[in-house]
């Protein structure tokens, strides 16, 4: 998977002249973070993001009068806050590279460019999306992590004793262990219950280093509904329709500071471990170049 494939193409851009009050506009009425700036050729001159506009806006402390702060804030060029130095990357870098360079440059997004053209941006929402997508979150399945050594055919035995469980494999990741010897793997199967896959696993001589998923009681709970993922990533959540509306009638008929309340009441014990099984997960991390 390569930066094309998950980028957003033709990003919206401003120029080096627009004011901070209609770029503050730009990103409050849009769900991104950064503006790209072009020049009149389209050729990318800097980045700003929303934090550099709201820092370099008067702050609410201040005495002028709200007139006042619009015509500073209309008055006051985007050129005069946005980052000048700007890192990009090409459409063909691989994805994790592109994580590197964010994590290389503690930066939230990397503008992609074509030669001297601006063809779209990939920020760390989309790197999280991979993350999540590669992994199996918000999948109900059974989530498998064991310790094997760092040799040839490790990843083999592992696949090879999951075929013999008659389980799918739903997503897989390798990392480093503890040990520079060792390589955890965590995988997601489907079509085994939790005690058989652990015990087969156990007696091929596999190190199982946890088991995560839903338990026996959660499954006949779900048995032949439609599956709870994938979710969408801006706000993961269970579909658990009781727990919904009673926060509907919570906020139809209470004050905003009982629905929390309420809706804990809403929620069964078995309910709540049903969602433990399935948590949301989605973050976005702000940044400053």
């Amino acid at each position: 998977m390569f930066v094309r494939d998950r980028m957003t193409s033709k990003p919206v851009t401003i120029t080096p002249d627009t004011s901070l009050r209609d770029a503050l506009e730009v990103v409050r009425s849009n769900p991104f973070r950064h503006l790209p700036v072009v020049d009149s050729a389209g050729k990318l001159v800097g980045i700003v993001t929303e934090k550099d506009l709201v820092y370099a806006a008067p702050t609410s402390t201040t005495s002028m009068s709200i007139f006042e702060v619009n015509y500073i804030l209309s008055r006051m060029r985007v050129d005069k806050v946005m980052k000048t130095e700007v890192v990009t990357v090409g459409p063909d870098l691989p994805i994790e590279e592109a994580a590197r360079v964010m994590i290389d440059h503690r930066i939230g997004c990397l503008p992609v460019i074509d030669g001297d053209r601006l063809i779209g941006i990939i920020s760390d929402t989309d790197i999280f999306r991979v993350f999540v997508e590669g992994l199996g979150g918000g999948h109900p399945s059974l989530r498998i992590t064991v310790r094997v050594p760092e040799e040839l055919g490790s990843l083999a035995w592992v696949t090879s004793c999951v075929a013999d469980l008659g389980a799918n494999i739903h997503s897989l990741g390798m990392f480093w262990g503890d040990k520079p010897e060792d390589r955890i793997i965590a995988f997601r199967v489907n079509g085994v219950d939790r005690d058989t896959a652990v015990q087969q696993l156990k007696a091929n001589g596999m190190d199982v280093v946890q088991v995560w998923g839903p338990e026996p009681a959660a499954c006949d709970r779900h048995a032949g509904r439609a599956p709870f993922g994938p979710f969408p990533i801006r706000g993961l959540r269970p579909r658990c329709s009781e727990y919904r509306r009673s926060v509907r009638t919570a906020r139809t008929a209470q004050p905003r500071r009982a629905i929390q309340s309420a809706s804990s009441a809403a929620l069964s014990a078995s309910r709540r471990r049903e969602i433990a099984v399935w948590p949301p997960g989605a973050t976005a991390v702000h940044y400053v170049a």
